[in-house]
């Protein structure tokens, strides 16, 4: 293929600089492991960046001490990448659950990240957060006003019009019942041996994942997994 052409999703061309911003480890998985999987094997090496180790996840399964959460989360986060074939990743150390406190802070440094990467596209959560988790509404927000001075295509991470959050989801939402997830305008198709690896991936996150946990709803996300949808600007 030659190497000005697009490849055959997103619009994103060969050589292009990608960078992925989110707030915790697993967030990328859940969103763009199908997208890191396809840039991967074009030979775009992705950059993931995670602002938290995640320590105020409510969520501890398999865990005997919950103290070893962000040791446990980063590990995770870790084996994922080198699972997902990302060379090129990094997890700060800010703290989970106050970044929307923090947020000049946060800015600055997302906006030193992108300055020294210079990346083509930058893909984070759309403004609703998905369920409206504050952490990854002010991410979206700051990437968003970023986008207004340096020069790089903002593609949103979203759902399908029709996604449902779960209960547990929505009561990290300071205002659950006005999240409106943001339409997608693409929607990427996963092949079965991607969707598969998806899932791979996010079993890896064990201290996060639980199949026990609100049974149907998983069933109804490994469904929804087989697409990922995104809003690009």
């Amino acid at each position: 293929m030659n190497k000005s052409t697009s490849i055959d999703f997103l619009g994103i061309k060969n050589n292009s600089k990608v960078l992925l911003v989110y707030p915790h480890p697993d967030d990328e998985t859940c969103c763009n492991a199908g997208l890191i999987q396809k840039l991967v094997r074009k030979c775009i090496n992705p950059f993931v960046l995670c602002l938290t180790k995640g320590g105020a996840s409510t969520l501890a399964f398999s865990l005997k001490q919950r103290g070893q959460l962000t040791d446990v989360r980063k590990n995770e986060f870790e084996k994922v990448m080198q699972f997902l074939g990302v060379i090129n990743y990094e997890m700060l150390n800010l703290v989970d659950g106050e970044l929307t406190t923090d947020k000049n802070l946060v800015y600055e440094i997302i906006k030193e990240q992108i300055y020294t990467l210079k990346p083509d596209y930058v893909v984070t959560y759309e403004p609703s957060g998905i369920y409206g988790h504050p952490d990854h509404i002010v991410i979206s927000k700051i990437v968003t006003e970023i986008a207004k001075t340096i020069p790089f295509t903002l593609i949103y991470s979203t759902v399908d019009r029709n996604y449902k959050s779960s209960e547990s989801s929505l009561k990290m939402a300071n205002n659950p019942h006005g999240v409106k997830p943001m339409e997608p305008n693409f929607q990427l198709k996963l092949t079965f041996t991607e969707y598969i690896k998806k899932l791979k991936a996010l079993k890896l996150y064990r201290s996060q994942i639980s199949v026990k946990q609100e049974l149907p709803h998983k069933i109804y996300q490994t469904i929804k997994m087989l697409n990922e949808f995104y809003f690009l600007r």
